[in-house]
């Protein structure tokens, strides 16, 4: 703050000199420009396939414009979507047209100097009140959750207010945001403009950075990603984004710190074309994250930390040795010494919970040993052979686990319907968890359909060998397969990336 305080002075004391005036007063025309830009006011067109409603909030003496799209069912839910600089609630049609599909109101508002909303002369960042106004009018009209967010470049970090402001916020896709390093934006946007003067370089910046409040903003954002405290949330950014790199979702992932959170990255993408580069994924992508956190149709893996992951442990070395039809609560309460009454109230769905608590620890144990092996593989073609080989073979390093599950397959074909949600969701974190080491740590980018039925196909696929191994006594050759497997995933995925 100090240094702020100084260049300003020293900026203030350049203004009084008369050669640099002119430069002061460029620099400020700038600061106006890049805050108020062309307005976008146009709407979606009669060509629109669903209901909109618009309205008019207050927010500072500002008259501000705002929309709720409707889908032609009855909702599942409330996206409250905010749009990117320059743009407006109508330019984002073309990314949440899917999520009205899917059956999502979306709500939306222009903020001041953009859209058909009131302007202001100031360009300082007054967006989380403007937010939190919006958001009260939408309660005092009785709109309902569950809510979702998304946000799209600048407006990912606007969204992350509303999941401060609405306790009921389910989960939120971040697309080419959130913006972090305010400071290298700003020096991105100076030299995109070709502005070489050096007064009018520091006139900009100070005026952004101290005056106008994105320092202030930077520093909320990096707050609240901290306070997420397990909120899902989505990343979507490109690889050749200049605008906001992707080195800025990066950072406010790591400070998520939710095991809930996904990261997508899009190494053809540029700033805010995502959409144009994943085609029909981009909207599967944002319905399977919503649905999945929003409808409450499937059980999402538990977070087994402290006590319970320790029972987790426990629990499954008992499996291995047992088998679920010889361990139960009973036997359970006697070698952890944990009275039943203790037991029913950490495992309410009794020993279903237990069995399930424990195959989820020994799933995890087993990605994070994956992950900590593809540490010491180096180059693309090594690491995607390391992670495909492992997820085949997973079978053959833990057959008694795989014994487990086929145990729990005959109870959830009886109808247990707590068995078969818990089982599903094991599954699918298995199947995300490829497609993210895949992403992460291959750098490759296959079309994502393509991708996700690699990961399915690899997730059954060592039980399906285990079963004709072990149970059937049919010898697999884990090593011939293993290549075979190998070199067609190889062609696959590496082919789907060019």
């Amino acid at each position: 703050m100090l240094i702020g305080v100084l260049i300003i002075l020293i900026l203030a004391i350049s203004a009084l000199v008369g050669y640099s005036l002119p430069g002061v007063k460029e620099g400020l025309r700038e600061v106006h420009k890049l805050g108020h830009p062309p307005r976008n006011a146009k709407g979606i067109g009669m060509e629109k396939e669903f209901r909109t409603e618009e309205f008019v909030f207050l927010s500072r003496g500002l008259r501000l414009s705002a929309v709720k799209y409707y889908p032609n069912s009855e909702p599942k839910g409330t996206i409250i979507a905010c749009h990117y600089l320059g743009g407006s609630k109508y330019t984002i049609y073309p990314y949440i047209a899917p999520l009205l599909s899917a059956g999502y109101m979306v709500a939306a508002f222009d903020y001041p100097n953009h859209g058909q909303s009131d302007g202001r002369k100031s360009s300082r960042y007054t967006l989380d009140g403007d937010l939190k106004r919006f958001i009260e009018a939408l309660k005092a009209q009785g709109v309902s959750g569950p809510y979702g967010g998304i946000g799209f470049s600048m407006g990912a970090s606007l969204i992350l207010g509303a999941a401060r402001q609405i306790p009921q916020m389910k989960a939120v896709v971040m697309d080419s945001g959130p913006l972090i390093y305010v400071r290298k934006y700003f020096l991105y946007i100076l030299n995109n403009r070709k502005i070489q003067k050096r007064i009018v370089r520091i006139c900009f910046l100070v005026t952004y950075l101290f005056f106008i409040g994105f320092y202030p903003m930077s520093y909320r954002t990096k707050k609240r990603l901290k306070q997420l405290k397990g909120l899902p949330v989505l990343f979507i950014h490109g690889e050749k984004d200049h605008t906001i790199p992707i080195e800025n979702a990066y950072k406010a992932y790591q400070l998520v710190r939710s095991a809930n959170s996904r990261f997508v990255r899009q190494p053809r993408a540029h700033h805010m074309t995502n959409r144009v580069v994943m085609g029909e994924e981009y909207g599967r992508l944002l319905i399977r994250f919503f649905d999945t956190w929003m409808t409450g149709h499937t059980i999402q893996p538990p977070a087994l930390s402290g006590s319970k992951r320790h029972l987790a442990r426990a629990a499954f070395l008992k499996l291995e040795l047992y088998g679920i039809e010889k361990e139960n609560m009973q036997s359970f309460s006697s070698a952890t010494g944990l009275s039943s009454d203790r037991l029913r109230a950490l495992y309410p769905k009794g020993e279903p919970e237990l069995w399930l608590d424990a195959i989820q620890y020994a799933g995890e144990r087993w990605i994070a040993e994956i992950r900590k092996g593809l540490l010491h593989i180096h180059g693309r073609t090594a690491r995607l052979s390391y992670l495909t080989n492992a997820y085949i073979r997973g079978s053959e390093q833990h057959p008694r686990a795989l014994d487990a599950y086929i145990d729990l397959w005959k109870k959830a074909k009886d109808g247990d319907t707590y068995i078969q949600e818990r089982l599903a969701a094991v599954y699918r974190e298995y199947a995300e968890q490829f497609i993210r080491m895949i992403r992460e740590d291959t750098g490759l980018n296959p079309d994502m359909g393509t991708l996700y039925s690699v990961a399915q196909w690899l997730t059954v696929l060592s039980d399906i060998l285990h079963v004709q191994s072990s149970v059937l006594g049919n010898p697999v050759d884990f090593e011939e397969m293993g290549r075979t497997i190998q070199r067609a995933v190889s062609l696959l995925l590496e082919e789907e990336s060019l």
